[in-house]
């Protein structure tokens, strides 16, 4: 069963939307849907900072011989 965040989670992560990542978009610009990576795996960390900023970042996975964009994650989040 899942909780509900906390008192003081929840008022960081409004006050996150409110300000900090606004900020972060603007600087990112406006054009930016997702990103795409590959050569490494990404840390996981990572990943989930570009989600809450609503930007998906796809994988990709294979030699570059071999057209590694073939294997690219979808958009779908975890």
């Amino acid at each position: 069963m899942q909780s509900r965040p906390s008192r003081g989670i929840s008022f960081g992560w409004a006050l996150a939307e409110r300000l900090i990542f606004p900020a972060i978009r603007k600087r990112l610009g406006p054009n930016l849907r997702a990103l795409i990576c590959g050569s490494a795996p990404l840390a996981r960390e990572t990943q989930l900072f570009f989600m809450m900023l609503d930007i998906p970042v796809l994988q990709g996975y294979g030699l570059t011989e071999t057209t590694g964009i073939c294997t690219l994650d979808g958009p779908s989040p975890y």
